[in-house]
Formats: C-alpha cells, structure tokens, sequence
C-alpha cells in the first residue's frame, strides 16, 4: 500500500526531494531500489493516450533523477539509485554517463559503481567513449578484476566482456580478457565468456586456448570445448582430442558428459558411432536419456551431411524367407570401403530404453528410426499407433515411412486413417500408403480445411493416379 502511495504520488515526491539533491541520496536511492517493477512497467509504455501522456511525464522525471543521480556520482550514496534505473528503465541511454566513468577512472571503486559501469559496457546506447578512452577504461578494469571483493571482481571481468564484444576482432581487449582468468570465476567464464570467444576468434586461438585449458584437470573442458564448430573440432590435433575423449569416456558429471557427447555428435568423422553408442548405454543416468536421444540424433544429421557413412546389415524375414539387407546412412563416397558398419545389437540396446521410459523419450526412439530404418524395431513403431499421446502416434506414422510394410501392417495403418481425426495423422498415413504403393478410396476420405488440405490433396491425386 506505502509503494502505491508512493508511486502516485511519484512526481510531487521526486520534486520534493531533487530540491536538495546531495542531503537527499540515501532516500532517492532507497525509493528507486522499492521502485524496481514500476521503473521496468514505465518502459512498457501505455495502452491510453490519456495514460501514454501520465507516463511520459513519469518518464520525464525518472530521467531527471537519473541525471541529477550521475551528477553526483562522487557520492557513493548515489550508486545504488544510478544502478536501480540503469537495470530496471530502457531508456537509461538518454543520460550522458561520462561523469560516471570519470570517477571511476579517478579511484571510487564501490560494488554499486562497478556494476553500473558493467551495464554501461554492455549497452551500445549507454557507451560513447572513443578508442583510446576505452582503453584507459579496459586498463583501470583489468586492475578491479584482481579485487578481493569477489563482486567488484567479477563486474569488472564482465565489464571487459562487455567491451570485448563490441570490439570484436580487436587483439587488444582478447588478450586483456583471456588475462583476467581466474579459477573463482570459473562458471562466469565456463557459461559466458569462453563460449563467446570460441565464437567469434579463428580456429587457431581457439584450439591453442582449449589446449591450455584442456591441461587443467579442474576446468570442464567438454563444456567449453563443445561450442567449438565442427570445423575447429577437425582442426585440433590429435593429442588433444584425445585427452579430451578420455575426460568424456570416465566423465559422471551430466552436464559436462552431455557436453561431450554433442561435442563428439559433431565429428563423427573422429567418432565413430559404435563408440558413441557404448557411451551412450554406459551412463546410466536416467534424468539425461531424452537429452542422450536428442544427442544421437544431432550426431546422425552431422552425418548427413558429412563425408563419413553408417552402414546397417540385417537380416530381413519376408514370407518366410531370411535374407541379408545392407543400407548406407550419409554421403560418404565408396561406403562400404570407408564406411562403419553399425552394431546393431548397441543400437537395439540404447533404443530399447527409450521405447521403455517415457512418451517424450519414445517420440526420440521413433525420430532415430526415421533415419535408420531398422527392421528389428518395426512390430515395435507399429504398436506406437496406440499410445494415447498424439504426438507419439503422428511421430510413429511418419517413421513408418522408412519402412516397406506387408498386407497386414497396412491394414494397420488403414484402421488409423479411418478413425482418426487427427489431420496431421491422417497425412503420415497417406504418405506410407504412397511409398507402399497402395491406393485409397479418395471419394469416402473427407478433407477438413487445415494447414495440412492442400498436402492431403495432392498425395490423394498421385497415389490413386
């Protein structure tokens, strides 16, 4: 009820108070942090022209604050007011914020004051410093970075960030910001600052950096390592990969096994897929087998695109008769020379726990399907068509394309277009008639104005055609 009063009555107690600024910091500072949703609501704007004119004058006044705030910036009492607006009101940018740099530059080194410059750094609007101005700035920073307070040391290495990239491809601020490493902040740069470099520098930096930090049993180097492109991946020698797979096969930690995994999803060029199954069926962790699933599915569309090859055999029963069947996953030229022939056996094995554990893990099992096709596997996708979860029946249909079926499972699948009302359903049935080369009865098949009509419609034309 006090803040209602106080956020009405905002303009006549701001008037009130910038009267006598300097006596009146604390307070100001004080109202603005109670102030924080309100100062966030005014950047919003308003739905009413009569409200839209009220707000712009509050607008008006927060910005007067903010200005009278900066021009005593060498009070420290004024810090806490500066930063409340400066996180909280868009339009902070109108404000000059030179006066704030100065003091900074000339010895004030309170926690408020380091973050109000970090939020500076790393706004474009607020930050209008020429080149060598930013670097006087970058130096005084890199000093703050060695604080023993721990929050003055971490804003100032996100200040550096901040500066880092806005001026990218800059030597300068790399250097100053690879320096400022320390193992206290490892999570602000484990999370932020070297996925951001690994980015943005050339593949060499970042091979030589991982390299460094890959020697440092402590640093989770698979977590770092793994926003690397592909490309980078390919570059780095052999020694290294090779410690960092060692780190991923005896790895227990989810995150960083995870990271290693899409790391290794990325190359199968240097990881080969029975490898990557084993791992995959080694951590037992059930929390991460939807991310595990999602994980060998990146790693098969890198393979579709890479010029490594998968090669599945199996053995097929058809009325009967057993024979052996041989199909290539990827663009690899010569397949069965430089391909890898899939076990099989791990393959069932991992997709046998996702079959098992959830409707969000068995939607996964059918999307692995969809690109490998196995035919141990089919009675299984088939028995899919009844779960209860939509999303789990159209995903089961629309592995079902992968599959040739025999009379009987396209009875099946007809029992489902008939009865479904689903129209997305119904276009996954269509599709598998079509690769099966069965015909519909078009004139009793009632088409419902949706996204999907006009597909319907053409896959009706052509396979009764």
């Amino acid at each position: 009820m006090e803040n209602e009063n106080m956020h009405r009555d905002w303009i006549s107690i701001f008037n009130r108070l910038l009267k006598k600024p300097k006596s009146n910091l604390k307070e100001i500072s004080r109202i603005l942090g109670r102030s924080q949703k309100f100062l966030s609501i005014l950047s919003t704007g308003g739905a009413s022209t009569a409200y839209a004119s009220y707000a712009d004058s509050l607008r008006e006044s927060v910005e007067r604050i903010l200005s009278t705030l900066i021009l005593y910036t060498e009070d420290t009492d004024s810090h806490p007011g500066i930063f409340f607006i400066v996180c909280n009101y868009k339009d902070a940018h109108k404000c000059d914020f030179h006066p704030v740099i100065k003091v900074f530059l000339e010895g004030t080194k309170s926690v408020y004051l380091l973050k109000i410059i970090e939020k500076v750094c790393s706004n474009v609007h607020m930050f209008r410093l020429k080149k060598e101005e930013e670097i006087v700035l970058l130096s005084e920073l890199v000093k703050c970075s060695a604080s023993v307070d721990h929050l003055i040391g971490e804003s100032a290495i996100r200040s550096i960030f901040g500066l880092y990239k806005r001026e990218r491809g800059d030597a300068v601020f790399l250097a100053e910001l690879t320096k400022t490493f320390q193992m206290r902040y490892l999570d602000l740069f484990v999370s932020k600052i070297f996925p951001e470099i690994i980015g943005n520098e050339d593949t060499q930096f970042v091979i030589s950096m991982i390299q460094v930090l890959s020697e440092i049993k402590e640093i989770p180097i698979l977590i770092i390592a793994h926003s690397a492109s592909r490309e980078c991946l390919l570059s780095c020698p052999s020694g290294l990969l090779d410690r960092m797979w060692a780190r991923l096969e005896n790895e227990r930690l989810p995150q960083e096994y995870l990271s290693g995994m899409k790391m290794a999803a990325k190359v199968p060029d240097l990881f080969d897929i029975n490898r990557f199954l084993r791992l995959l069926v080694k951590y037992t962790g059930m929390n991460v087998l939807y991310d595990q699933g999602e994980v060998l599915i990146q790693y098969i569309n890198t393979v579709l695109i890479s010029p490594v090859s998968i090669i599945i055999k199996e053995k097929k029963c058809t009325n009967g008769i057993i024979e052996q069947t041989e199909k290539t996953i990827g663009n690899g030229v010569d397949a069965p020379i430089n391909g890898v022939y899939l076990n099989t056996e791990i393959m069932v094995e991992f997709l046998e726990k996702l079959y098992r554990h959830s409707d969000g893990t068995r939607i996964e099992y059918c999307r692995i399907l969809f690109y490998t096709g196995l035919e141990s596997q089919k009675a299984c996708v088939l028995l899919l068509l009844k779960n209860k979860n939509i999303r789990v029946k159209w995903n089961a249909l629309r592995t079902l394309t992968a599959y040739a079926l025999d009379a009987s499972e396209i009875e099946i699948v007809l029992d489902v277009l008939k009865t479904t009302e689903n129209e997305k359903m119904k276009l996954w049935c269509l599709k598998i008639l079509e690769c099966n080369h069965r015909k519909v009865d078009a004139s009793a098949f009632v088409v419902k104005d949706t996204q999907y009509k006009s597909e319907i419609e053409e896959i009706l034309k052509r396979i009764n055609n």
